[in-house]
């Protein structure tokens, strides 16, 4: 029984002393930065109890980074902070949604791209036709006084003012 129990202690020795979260354990037993250890004290937080019944994406002073480091040291010791995996799930939603916009208006973009290259092909095509007889083509207009001079320059010889 002795040697069960000396073998016991020297396994327990060998392996590296982890410190199992709990509840009740104060929030410095998570590995968490300094920051992130100040903003859950502001909050009132010092027990992963307490960590876990307090809304942390509505506290004020607390930031993204400090939220994702609380939520991923939560989960290393083994309590998903619910409050915290809600905002993850609506932020994908909402970046789903974004994006179907987004596709949504890269179509009608491209969709009126396609109607101008159609117009700018008829355009194309019109000109490319063969040119119609003489005979029924329209004669030119006639313009009269070409060049109209729009300036006031002094009146050449044999010109009136």
């Amino acid at each position: 029984m002795y040697e069960v129990d000396a073998r016991l202690d020297a396994a327990l020795s060998a392996m590296p002393e982890e410190k199992i979260a709990v509840l009740e354990s104060p929030i410095e037993d998570l590995p968490l930065s300094l920051r992130a250890r100040n903003a859950l004290h502001s909050l009132g937080c010092t027990t992963l109890r307490d960590t876990l019944a307090t809304d942390l994406s509505a506290a004020r002073g607390v930031g993204n980074k400090t939220l994702a480091e609380v939520r991923t040291a939560l989960r290393s010791a083994g309590f998903p902070h619910p409050a915290l995996d809600e905002p993850l799930d609506t932020e994908i939603r909402s970046l789903n949604r974004s994006l179907d916009r987004i596709q949504s208006r890269i179509t009608k973009a491209l969709q009126a791209v396609a109607k101008e290259i159609a117009v700018v092909q008829k355009r194309i095509r019109k000109r490319m036709e063969p040119a119609a007889p003489a005979a029924s083509r329209p004669a030119p207009e006639v313009i009269q006084n070409w060049p109209e001079r729009t300036s006031r320059a002094a009146p050449r010889d044999g010109e009136e003012p």
